[in-house]
Parts: structure tokens; sequence; C-alpha cells
């Protein structure tokens, strides 16, 4: 780059990408002559809600690389292959770091230690319906208000017990609900818990 004579490298280029690259390619998106230029090898992998025999193991593994609990509660595998994964091998890493930067200073990583999406079987349904949710939306839609008027039993259980693991922490338990502490106030004067 910006010299005048050629000098000769030796590289590989892995690439990917979330798309279909033919799609791509068709829709004028992705030039052709590029995608056959860099378009040796292509393996296709499916998303990891498919190959849920693959979510235990690809969680272990990125515990041991970032050095965080080396077991788990019996129930946490369950709790994994139940959640569909619409951020893919993306969200089991980001989810990991958190469990080890949070670090609860045991070597047992528990269900109460999982994002709430992940250990409860509402959120884990309506966060697992695909890509739509994907991001860090969380748990928005679940404590929207719509959900908690129809569900205040559920979301004060919810709010009560995210309050009880954080100790009280109000910016914590927003934290761990995936909303802002002014939602969280707003819900628990809705609720009455305030």
């Amino acid at each position: 780059m910006g010299e005048t004579r050629e000098r000769p490298v030796d590289v590989r280029v892995v690439s990917a990408s979330n798309d279909e690259i033919g799609d791509r390619v068709r829709a004028g998106t992705l030039r052709a002559d590029f995608f056959f230029r860099i378009s040796v090898e292509r393996i296709d992998l499916a998303p990891l809600r498919e190959r849920r025999e693959d979510i235990v193991p690809l969680f272990a593994y990125y515990l041991h690389t970032l050095d965080g609990p080396c077991e788990m509660e019996r129930d946490i595998p369950e709790l994994l292959e139940r959640y569909l994964w619409p951020g893919n091998v993306r969200e089991v890493i980001n989810i990991v770091k958190a469990l080890v930067h949070r670090g609860t200073g045991e070597d047992v990583i528990r269900a109460g230690d999982l994002p709430l999406r992940i250990r409860d079987a509402d959120a884990a349904e309506m966060w697992g319906q695909g890509e739509r949710f994907a991001g860090d939306l969380e748990l928005r839609r679940l404590l929207s208000t719509e959900y908690c008027r129809a569900h205040p039993a559920r979301i004060r259980e919810l709010i009560l017990s995210s309050l009880e693991r954080c100790r009280g922490n109000y910016s914590a338990a927003a934290r761990e609900l995936s909303i802002s502490r002014a939602t969280l106030y707003r819900r628990m004067k809705e609720l009455d818990l305030a």
C-alpha cells in the first residue's frame, strides 16, 4: 500500500459471513469477481441452535480458555442446550466473559450466575425465537409495559429474585435484567415494590 514497486507476500485470507454469499453476489452487494477471487474453499456451518451437541463443549472450552470456573452445576448443560443462541458462538463467548469478569470467587458456575434469558424458560423461549431478538435487547421485551401488565406476578418474581441475587443493588439488578435503572424503578413502582 502506498508504494510504487511490488513486494511479494505470502498470505491466506479467511473470511466469514452471516449472509448467504451467493445471495449477496446476486443482489449486487458483493462483487462477483471479488467473491471468486477469495472463494478457494467454502465451509458452510449451521447456526449453533441447529448444533445443540456443540453448545456445552464450546461453553466449557471458552470457560477454560478465559480461566473461568472449572465446574458447572448439574442443570446448567440442560439450560444451555434449551436456549437457541441467536448470537451464535459470539454470544457464548460474551456470556462466558461476563461470568469470568463478574466472578463469584467460587470454582463452580451456578444456574443463578447465568443471564436470566438462559435460565428462565419464558425468557429463553421469547429470546430464542430468532435473530430479531439478537443484540443486547435481552429482557427488555419481557419487561415491557404490556408484558408487565399481563403478567405482574411473573415480573414481580423476576425483579425480586434479581434484587436478592444482587444484594439489593439496583444498578446491578438493572444490568442483570438488561434494563435501565429508570425502567427498573418504574416497574417496581407499577408493582408496588418501591
